[in-house]
């Protein structure tokens, strides 16, 4: 049954009434209210509080389930519910800057969203979301279109900035900022992108003096200490510090390679070949370690077979590396030491020997002695997670009866994801006279997006000798470096690099001779980042990064000089940048130009050591900042620097 409001009852006070079983008087105004809004019917239900006096004396409310309704005389009597009453409640109630209600809820013209006015303000919601807009920050976005222009909805309550002064509000694209001296613009897009990387108001821009206007295809925004243009820039050569050219492959080939090999020559990954005899055996480091020495074997076979397998003792010379040709790509791989991985973040290679014979056990003589070198290499992929993988067998020596031995290879993998290869384990055995032996394939760990995989491929041979009944004796695998493939920002990309190679990104040979000249500057008084030395460490915390752009270029006042940027070093994507709060330095001459004085100390050149902590700062052309800002992303992503991830950086 509907419920209906019963007749006065007689104890009511007179302008007021009660609504049966709910025991609570509803008087004037908010009454009539009520009964407009349908009483107990009405999305209220029923009365919960006698009419209350608020705190500042002047208004009334009452409660009921589903809110109350509140008056003032200014006002009026209206309900505060849900989303809006939270918003309001949120901001202080009457007492608050919205003061009372001067409306109900209103139905928005794109007939998602609501609105309520209040006598400071008003609340909109939309999607289980209420803030409030006021004053000239609300007027300025009743300019732009109000929920339906290209702000869209409030995302924040008018909130105050940092510095004590100015007001901002967040919509859905983009903020509208205010200042006693600037008046209320907005920011959005591109523009708002780069204003934010420079600390907002509290950067060297300071607040929006000018709404953006379109330049042909870009926009420009004026701020009190310069402008900002998106996409391009709204002055030639003049930019926020932190702005990075577009860089790949396609503009710049080569310029996010891994330069390991032409700095420092190729970098030795912590792989060498394990060990994969048994404990109770010596390491040896030779393929065939496992094997007992000949000289160990007893001549009575017994039940054990006539022919056993053993290591000669002493071992033959290892072959002079004139008697083989390496059948890998890269020239340095032959002058590695035996066993060691070696090469940079995309490719590594190595070599190892052994020797073993054929045991007589009846007469104690050996039947034959055969000398094997294995080569191996792997090509990985920034933007694939297949890597290329080639194994070669060279048989180096043979005498006796293992000229008629046989080989056959077995390739497998492990990982934390999964792995596959595309190799023929059932490949027939070929006769040692076949050599070199040499096999290209593939490796592959696919992973999903924000996954992360870690694989080891396993390259093994099998020696056997047709005819005896020698059983087959199998090499320690050859292990490769741990391939790591991810799916983790990087372009939208996915693929694969050697986990354990520290990648080298050479500005030298990058065409930024101003960037290039600071690093080495920085490097030299003892900042971290030189090849040999103590790597950078990425980040991709963004809080972290932009306060390490907080801590250095940011607190530089604008104007900067015609054409120039700041640049600071260790990078800003770097856990050492920012240097931790420590000090700050440029060197005399260009780099010192609209430096502050103070808290930043010109150093003299040629630069000496100075501090280990700290961070660099330097004036330089914007285009080699923009450039080089642009490179390092490209590096990043070639060679998949995760955070966490280690590197160097070598400056002139």
């Amino acid at each position: 049954m509907e419920a209906t409001a019963s007749a006065p009852q007689p104890l009511a006070t007179p302008g007021c009434q009660v609504y049966w079983p709910a025991p609570y008087e509803v008087c004037g105004a908010i009454r009539d209210k009520y009964n407009e809004l349908g009483g107990p019917n009405s999305f209220l239900l029923w009365p919960t509080s006698n009419e209350l006096t608020n705190p500042d004396g002047v208004g009334k409310r009452s409660t009921f389930q589903n809110g109350p309704i509140y008056w003032s005389p200014a006002g009026g009597a209206h309900p505060v519910a849900n989303h809006f009453f939270a918003a309001w409640q949120r901001n202080g109630w009457e007492a608050g800057v919205l003061g009372y209600p001067t409306s109900d809820e209103l139905v928005n013209p794109d007939n998602i969203g609501r609105r309520q006015y209040f006598q400071g303000g008003t609340i909109y919601w939309k999607l289980n979301d209420a803030y409030y807009v006021a004053g000239a920050i609300r007027d300025k976005w009743g300019e732009t279109g109000w929920e339906t222009g290209y702000l869209g909805y409030p995302t924040s309550d008018e909130t105050v900035a940092p510095d004590g002064v100015g007001r901002f509000n967040r919509f859905e694209h983009g903020m509208i900022y205010w200042s006693p001296s600037t008046g209320a613009h907005p920011a959005s897009g591109g523009i708002l992108t780069k204003w934010a990387m420079t600390n907002y108001e509290a950067g060297p821009y300071g607040y929006p003096v000018s709404d953006q206007r379109q330049r042909g295809q870009a926009f420009d925004q004026d701020f009190q200490y310069g402008t900002i243009g998106w996409p391009t820039t709204a002055v030639q050569d003049d930019d926020i510090d932190w702005q990075e050219d577009y860089i790949d492959d396609g503009n710049c080939p080569g310029c996010g390679d891994d330069d390991r090999v032409a700095v420092t020559g190729p970098g030795w990954t912590n792989a060498p070949q394990p060990d994969l005899a048994p404990k109770s055996q010596p390491d040896t480091g030779q393929m065939f370690g496992e094997l007992p020495l000949c000289t160990d074997l007893p001549t009575d076979t017994g039940d054990n077979p006539r022919y056993s397998w053993c290591r000669p003792e002493p071992a033959p010379a290892l072959a002079p590396q004139a008697s083989w040709t390496s059948v890998l790509d890269k020239p340095y791989c032959k002058d590695l030491p035996h066993r060691q991985w070696a090469g940079d973040r995309k490719y590594q290679c190595m070599w190892r020997e052994g020797q073993l014979a054929l045991l007589d056990r009846e007469t104690g003589a050996p039947l034959g002695t055969l000398g094997v070198v294995q080569e191996n290499q792997l090509t990985t992929a920034w933007n694939s997670t297949t890597w290329n993988v080639r194994t070669a067998l060279h048989i180096t020596g043979v005498t006796g009866g293992l000229d008629a031995a046989q080989y056959a290879m077995s390739v497998y993998c492990t990982s934390d994801g999964s792995c596959s290869h595309n190799f023929n384990n059932n490949e027939p055995p070929h006769p040692v006279a076949e050599t070199p032996y040499q096999r290209d394939y593939t490796m592959s760990s696919p992973v999903g997006i924000g996954a992360i995989s870690r694989t080891n491929g396993f390259a093994e041979f099998t020696i056997s000798l047709p005819g005896s009944n020698a059983n087959p004796v199998t090499t320690k695998a050859g292990v490769s470096p741990v391939i790591r493939c991810d799916q983790v920002g990087n372009r939208n990309t996915s693929g694969c690099i050697v986990a354990g190679a520290e990648p080298i990104l050479d500005m030298t040979t990058r065409n930024v001779p101003a960037l290039s000249g600071h690093i080495g500057y920085a490097q030299a008084s003892g900042l971290p980042g030189a090849p040999n030395g103590t790597p950078l460490t990425r980040t991709t915390n963004d809080a972290q990064i932009q306060n390490n752009r907080n801590i250095s270029c940011n607190r530089v006042p604008r104007p900067r000089p015609a054409g120039q940027q700041c640049d600071e070093y260790p990078f800003a994507s770097t856990n050492q940048g920012g240097g931790a709060n420590g000090p700050a330095r440029t060197y005399q001459g260009s780099c010192a130009t609209g430096m502050p004085s103070g808290w930043v100390v010109p150093l003299s050149v040629p630069v000496t050591f100075w501090n280990a902590a700290g961070i660099s700062m330097c004036m330089m052309p914007g285009r080699d900042n923009m450039r080089g800002g642009g490179i390092t992303g490209w590096f990043y992503v070639k060679n998949r620097v995760l955070d966490g991830d280690t590197f160097y950086v070598k400056g002139s």
